[in-house]
């Protein structure tokens, strides 16, 4: 009996020890939503052929959150950044319509992108404020007396149950400070060991449980796992990456959902995201075994108008801000001849675009500036300023704003030959070194041959400016003063334009570039014409040669 009663509480013990190891957590989460409140048409592909798909709306996505939510107790709901910029939700409101959806939703931890410094910190201290969950990052570290010091931390806590989760930050280092408008009161430390720092701190404090909130994109998650100990799963945005197996429409995908990794510690880590644009919520569930994650699944769930009943609170705000918009976006400004494209890099598709010489937008776009400033020698533009393709047709006050949503301003400095040489190889040096080919260089009055095999410094040849009184092109002086229009963006240095401007910061014409386009439209309009692609003899790339590596974005 006695042996009988011994096994019986060995087993009971047994039995007991697994049920308190075993631990299971639903993590729903978003990423990148960049003010799309609405659906976005997205091409897709079925057995029918090609189409477009409304797919997101962030009143949808609530709905979704909420059941996903009420599926099981043990969850939580983060988002991973870049909460505003990009649609004119956020040109005309300031992020206020963001963040009072945001509120609605409920989200228990927000990491910072790069883009919520976009208009500096004042702003994302009123996001903070209004969205009313913990903003964390732990490389982003205000200085004492900034707006930002008492609102930004590092990690969070969350307790589920009688259970602990460390829920640590961590944004991209080098492209907040080189692309966006952080104050100089901010300090940015390395991502790896800032994030290393506070598991260790969380440890100590006896939190075994930890999910990093990532804005450093896919690829930097991956190997940020292996670089870590003591990580259990990684929320990731930044790089827009769709997770999961969505063939069937024609989407392409980054990898699975949910992805692993291997810590330093040779631990299993879940790593996922969620697309962007509002178009996807992910529901990753987690079970750990003591503070090791056991086993991770879930999927990406596209928002879609059947995906769940739509959140009637976040449907009114969304409502109380389209019908301003509307009024705005309906005034028409000018016609289009004919469809004008837009890809960022030359040889490179993008959204289906495939161009010899790159972007036709762009160039289209620098042409107005060159044209409203009339003394410019030249105008130098990055591609990410021009946010797609210009359609044929009308074109109205809302398809500029959407086409130039950051509001950035018009800048006239007096650039060196020699600098605007420079600026043009740091372009591409910033697009090899941050795989962003949002910075490149496209413009209107200059042109040149690139070949982005040859080594930096030598990839740009042939540079000519156009006589603005002659329309001769000739060849780049390097040590004449061109005047040179550019966007507030570039001037700061953005992107690898540090030599853009030199010693002359130039003069802030204080005129954004969407309504210097408008008024340009308006002049179109006013003489009886249309807007035109650039002529071949003008568009600023005569030829282009790629690299050979097929994985970068040259």
């Amino acid at each position: 009996m006695k042996t009988l009663s011994l096994c019986l509480t060995a087993l009971l013990l047994s039995f007991l020890c697994a049920s308190a190891a075993d631990t299971h957590l639903k993590i729903i989460h978003m990423n990148d939503t960049h003010s799309y409140l609405e659906p976005v048409m997205t091409q897709t592909h079925d057995a029918g052929g090609e189409k477009q798909t409304a797919i997101g709306g962030m009143d949808i996505a609530a709905g979704l959150i909420s059941e996903l939510r009420k599926s099981s107790p043990d969850s939580m709901v983060l988002h991973a950044g870049d909460m505003i910029q990009g649609t004119m939700y956020f040109s005309l409101f300031n992020g206020q319509p963001d963040a009072e959806v945001l509120r609605l939703i409920g989200f228990d931890a927000v990491a910072i992108g790069n883009h919520d410094f976009d208009r500096g910190d004042d702003l994302l201290a009123m996001m903070i404020d209004s969205v009313g969950a913990p903003f964390i990052s732990s490389n982003v570290v205000p200085r004492a007396g900034n707006i930002l010091k008492i609102r930004v931390r590092p990690y969070t806590i969350k307790t589920i149950g009688t259970e602990r989760y460390g829920i640590i930050g961590v944004t991209t280092a080098q492209k907040t400070k080189n692309s966006s408008n952080p104050s100089s009161m901010i300090d940015f430390r390395d991502e790896t060991k800032s994030t290393q720092n506070y598991i260790d701190a969380l440890k100590a404090k006896g939190i075994e449980k930890i999910i990093v909130l990532s804005h450093i994109g896919y690829e930097e998650d991956l190997r940020l796992a292996a670089s870590l100990t003591g990580v259990d799963v990684i929320v990731g945005g930044d790089s827009h990456s769709l997770l999961g197996d969505f063939s069937y429409l024609g989407l392409v995908s980054d990898g699975a959902y949910p992805s692993t990794a291997v810590n330093r510690d040779g631990d299993k880590v879940c790593v996922v995201q969620a697309w962007s644009f509002g178009r996807a919520v992910g529901e990753l569930d987690v079970t750990f075994n003591g503070s090791r994650v056991a086993d991770c699944n879930g999927a990406t769930h596209l928002v879609l108008e059947s995906s769940a009943v739509p959140d009637a609170n976040v449907t009114a705000v969304i409502k109380t801000f389209r019908d301003q918009i509307e009024t705005v976006k309906q005034t028409e400004t000018g016609q289009v001849s004919a469809d004008i494209l837009h890809s960022r890099v030359p040889e490179h598709p993008e959204e289906g675009v495939t161009l010899p010489l790159g972007s036709d937008a762009v160039p289209a776009v620098a042409r107005a500036f060159y044209i409203m400033n009339r003394t410019a020698d030249l105008v130098l533009l990055n591609a990410g300023s021009v946010r797609g393709s210009i359609p044929k047709g009308p074109m109205s006050i809302g398809s500029i704003y959407s086409l130039m949503p950051y509001g950035n301003t018009l800048y006239e400095t007096q650039a060196a030959g020699s600098d605007i040489r420079a600026a043009l190889e740091g372009s591409l040096d910033y697009i090899a070194e941050q795989n962003s080919d949002g910075a490149f260089p496209y413009g209107y009055g200059i042109r040149y041959d690139i070949d982005a095999s040859k080594p930096s410094g030598e990839r740009f040849f042939n540079i000519e400016i156009k006589d603005r009184e002659t329309g001769e092109w000739k060849p780049l002086e390097p040590e004449r003063k061109y005047k040179t229009v550019t966007i507030s963006y570039l001037i700061s240095g953005k992107n690898g334009y540090e030599r853009l401007a030199g010693s002359d910061k130039g003069v802030n014409t204080y005129t954004t570039d969407a309504d210097t386009f408008i008024n340009f439209m308006n002049l179109l309009t006013k003489h009886e014409r249309q807007l035109t692609p650039v002529l071949r003899e003008d568009h600023p790339v005569k030829s282009y040669i790629s690299t050979p590596d097929e994985s970068d974005k040259l």
